[in-house]
């Protein structure tokens, strides 16, 4: 039976310290007060948790104190993974996996991206899934990588027995609708921006992995519950406040994401240069807009 993933889950941030050392500390101290939320669960190493600014060693760190902390209730990690060579994908996919993972989130190659067409994308996630002990989502994020997962790869790749979905943060409804389409029943499609959010859960998505869960946990799984109860007005009117904090954030950049933590008494941290947080006047932009939108104990 297949692994059912549905819900929403937080791609967590990587705290550093403001000498861009991982705070494992701060890491597990995040999963513990999410452990409070409705959350589904977390992903390790997502583009909103620094993977690219990460060493294999500080990754491996990075999956294992997620996955610690998040046995105290029982709630499933899911390890974004991937390489510019299939064997070094195939290599950490098995690490995440080893490390307690539940599934993994693939990222494509994307060095040489003129080269990287349909067939190729195709082995290379083939290679993945058939090494994984686990369940492989696949991850799409054109705007960052350049690589272009196309309805037809997915619905080649849907067929394999551990392909389980794929995460798609474009931010357009119609390439979600195309993939759930292309992918089948028990295809099971995320969305990835908070942006989509709405119109994806419209159309059959199995749920989001998004950015925004991080500061929003409780109103981005309140959205999901009143889009799956049909209560379409309501999930609206939540839908609402995450988008306008999240417009905000997401234009400020990863520093803006992690300082709005830190106001939420979480723990943010620093973003690993050449990111860098807010200004002061940004910061007080930041506290104004998470008061008019509820988010700050107002």
């Amino acid at each position: 039976m297949a692994l059912d993933l549905r819900g929403i889950w937080a791609p967590l941030v990587t705290p550093f310290t403001e000498d861009e050392d991982v705070d494992l500390e701060a890491l597990a101290f995040n999963v513990q007060l999410y452990g409070q939320t409705p959350l589904r669960g977390y992903v390790a190493l997502g583009t909103t948790g620094e993977f690219v600014h990460l060493s294999d060693d500080e990754r491996g760190r990075v999956i294992e104190t997620v996955v610690r902390a998040a046995r105290v209730d029982d709630r499933p990690v899911i390890a974004g993974v991937g390489g510019h060579a299939t064997r070094v994908a195939v290599e950490q996919a098995r690490r995440a996996a080893d490390a307690g993972a539940a599934a993994l989130l693939v990222w494509p190659p994307f060095y040489y991206k003129a080269k990287i067409d349909s067939d190729a994308l195709i082995d290379y996630f083939t290679a993945v899934a058939d090494a994984s002990p686990v369940p492989v989502i696949l991850y799409h994020i054109p705007q960052n990588t350049g690589v272009q997962i196309t309805p037809g790869v997915v619905a080649e790749l849907a067929s394999h027995p551990n392909v389980a979905g794929i995460k798609d943060s474009t931010g357009q409804p119609a390439q979600t609708i195309a993939f759930l389409r292309e992918g089948g029943p028990g295809f099971q499609v995320f969305v990835g921006s908070t942006t989509a959010l709405l119109a994806g859960l419209a159309a059959g998505a199995a749920g989001g992995i998004l950015a925004t869960a991080n500061i929003a946990p409780y109103e981005c799984c309140e959205v999901y519950e009143h889009a799956r109860a049909g209560r379409w007005a309501e999930a609206a009117e939540v839908y609402r406040r995450v988008a306008a904090v999240d417009e905000v954030v997401a234009r400020m950049g990863l520093g803006a994401m992690k300082a709005v933590l830190d106001l939420l008494g979480y723990r943010g941290g620093y973003p690993r240069r050449p990111l860098v947080r807010p200004g002061e006047e940004d910061l007080d932009r930041l506290r104004l807009l998470l008061r008019e939108q509820r988010f700050l104990g107002c």
